[in-house]
């Protein structure tokens, strides 16, 4: 066994990298076998069919949940034929109180997505839930930068949250399976 130079921890006299703190050891190239990585392997679990999965339900979550908002948004500034328009202050604050509940809804669908990928594969799909609502997250941002420039710099505010509901949807399916299967 040789120390590693920086951590001091023992490693095989076959080891590339020291096996704690990832640091090169001086190993002939001669000696050196194939030390597992620990990137290939996850690398090789990530299940893209959930990704592209979760991704859809995410969109079509949002698109059910957004279309809801049109509706509430068309019967709150619905007039009738011949009324005054309302002012300008009534307007904005029904606009502010719409762009919370969208931003709601929106995050609504990012965990809902999460959730639904999550009860509908067989095992643990955290990972593929946190890179299904970043694939959208994504999407959304670029279709966003063509309809306006405000849109994008919206949806990166509510990146983070998004995808962490996203995750926290995956982890409680996975929870509720574990719980169901004792």
């Amino acid at each position: 066994m040789d120390p590693c130079r920086k951590c001091k921890t023992p490693n095989p006299p076959t080891n590339q990298y020291c096996r704690v703190c990832g640091a090169v050891l001086a190993v002939p190239t001669s000696m050196v076998k194939a030390q597992r990585s620990w990137i290939v392997p996850a690398a090789k679990t990530i299940r893209w069919k959930w990704i592209i999965l979760g991704a859809w339900a995410t969109i079509g979550l949002s698109a059910i949940l957004l279309g809801f908002l049109y509706v509430v948004a068309s019967f709150l500034f619905e007039q009738a034929d011949g009324e005054p328009a309302p002012d300008l202050a009534a307007l904005a604050d029904d606009v502010l109180a719409l762009i919370v509940i969208g931003a709601f809804l929106f995050l609504i669908a990012f965990g809902l997505g999460g959730l639904a990928l999550g009860l509908i594969a067989k095992k643990s799909t955290v990972r593929e839930s946190v890179i299904a609502a970043l694939l959208v997250v994504v999407l959304f941002g670029a279709a966003g930068s063509l309809l306006t420039a405000d849109l994008p710099i919206i949806i990166g505010v509510l990146a983070v949250p998004s995808i962490a509901l996203a995750g926290l949807g995956g982890w409680l399916s996975q929870s509720f399976r574990q719980g169901r299967t004792k």
